[in-house]
């Protein structure tokens, strides 16, 4: 009983750590990819309206040297200005570095969306976000672009492996905690219910015992507890029992006015001297129903033949 409960106990635990070893990895990865996201739209807010005030104060040759400060203080990998078409086509375009590099900053900039990505491989992890940036009203003063064009994107590359590092070194600590707590739980189980498996070993040995007519088998008292009381009680139950059985058996014998050879099996001794009180019974039933002391005569001598 005490090894299936364990087993049971440890399935459904293992099932529960399973499940939150995944929430949590999942809860983990979402936190990281928001945060994340939420950092590059600080940044790309920070570098549209840096880059505004330069080309309004007209020092807009300083955009270089903001944009690596931007890379180096905020950790990331890159960070670009992609120019629109309406753009290009009023200011041309400044180097290599203003052209779309892939299809996702190309979409970004045909549906004028924000678009992310999460570059992932063995050995590092990238998360990319490119988000565009349409005219408003203030800007067709500088911009020759209708209110809702595109002007262009700001993309940005953040290296997220040091946060994987960190996400995974959190995931074995919990599952090592919960190996540990796991082994406490199961001696603590353990221990818990030896006394009841001790309890239902020695009932089950008494009870085979009372099944022979072995009335004499009793369970120890030392097990404490709700278990010691169950113990005391089986014990009062079995001598009660073989104390009735042979107060039965004393009984019968006075009646018979002898004794029925006995055994060590109380059940079968009782049953037997029973059976004599019957079978003596039957017999004074029957002499009772005799019309004559030749039948009684008779019968007497059919019973001592």
């Amino acid at each position: 009983m005490k090894r299936k409960l364990i087993i049971k106990i440890g399935f459904l635990l293992s099932i529960l750590a399973v499940f939150t070893l995944v929430i949590l990895a999942l809860f983990t990865r979402k936190s990281v990819l928001e945060s994340s996201e939420e950092t590059a739209l600080t940044v790309a807010e920070l570098v549209r309206d840096t880059l505004t005030s330069y080309m309004v104060l007209g020092v807009i040759d300083r955009r270089d040297v903001f944009l690596n400060q931007v890379k180096s203080t905020h950790g990331l990998e890159w960070v670009r200005v992609i120019r629109g078409e309406a753009v290009v086509r009023q200011f041309g375009r400044r180097g290599m570095d203003e052209r779309t590099a892939d299809a996702l900053e190309i979409e970004a900039l045909r549906l004028g969306e924000r678009r992310s990505d999460l570059i992932e491989d063995r050995d590092r992890v990238i998360y990319r976000l490119v988000i565009p940036y349409k005219a408003e009203k203030s800007c067709i003063t500088c911009h020759q672009v209708k209110e809702g064009e595109v002007l262009g994107a700001i993309s940005l590359g953040m290296d997220l492996t040091s946060k994987r590092a960190e996400a995974l070194t959190l995931l074995t600590i919990y599952g090592l905690s919960s190996i540990i707590l796991f082994v406490i739980m199961f001696y603590v189980v353990k221990k818990h219910f030896e006394p009841y498996d001790r309890f239902m070993r020695e009932v089950k040995t008494a009870l085979s015992g009372f099944k022979e007519g072995d009335f004499g088998r009793r369970v120890r008292l030392d097990l404490g507890g709700e278990v010691g009381e169950l113990a005391k009680t089986f014990n009062l139950v079995g001598e009660a029992l073989g104390k009735t059985l042979s107060t039965v058996r004393e009984k019968v014998s006075t009646l018979l006015g002898y004794r029925v050879m006995e055994t060590e099996n109380d059940l079968r001794d009782t049953e037997k001297i029973i059976d004599e009180l019957v079978k003596i019974s039957n017999f004074k039933r029957a002499v009772e129903q005799d019309l004559s002391k030749e039948d009684i005569y008779s019968r007497l001598e059919h019973v001592l033949s």
